[in-house]
């Protein structure tokens, strides 16, 4: 919540990183020693969908497939490498990306088209991709009461041995 919510009177709530186990009814009340007033009731429910990408060493890139709903222009998308560790690999937000926010390990190499995600297409377009790209990547849509979650996992793979038959 923000620390400044009794002057603004908002009272949202972020829930950073959300799991599956924080689905369910959250309810805002606000309180004095006297009295409880019920202010609103939020129903969240996380959905965490996998997909595995393959990249061949020396491929220009690798896409990092993300679908929804089309999206709203005060949502957020935000993608991460949750393993083998956290990173923000890339910040979409108010129709443009935000690259002061991402890992300097991605910056001039992550896009996402934005006629594409109007239409609920959220790919992440990996430029150059590495053997320490591969992870667990998590893609985050914000909108109003949802948290949408998608997993992507990338897997690179080294150039392959010829073999003389």
């Amino acid at each position: 919540m923000k620390s400044d919510a009794l002057d603004s009177l908002d009272f949202s709530l972020t829930l950073r990183k959300p799991h599956l186990s924080d689905s369910g009814t959250y309810t805002c009340i606000l309180s004095d020693d006297r009295e409880e007033i019920r202010v609103t009731d939020v129903h969240l429910q996380v959905e965490v969908q996998q997909v595995e990408v393959t990249v061949q060493e020396g491929e220009e890139s690798a896409i990092l497939p993300c679908e929804t709903a089309d999206i709203e222009d005060d949502d957020t998308v935000e993608w991460t490498r949750s393993e083998p560790d956290f990173k923000i690999v890339h910040v979409y937000q108010n129709g443009s990306n935000k690259a002061k926010e991402q890992d300097k390990s991605y910056c001039e190499r992550t896009r996402m088209n934005k006629e594409q995600v109007k239409g609920g297409d959220l790919s992440l377009t990996l430029r150059d991709p590495r053997e320490k790209d591969s992870g667990v990547y998590i893609c985050t849509t914000y909108r109003k009461n949802d948290i949408v979650r998608q997993k992507v996992i990338l897997h690179f793979v080294k150039g392959q041995w010829s073999r003389f038959t």
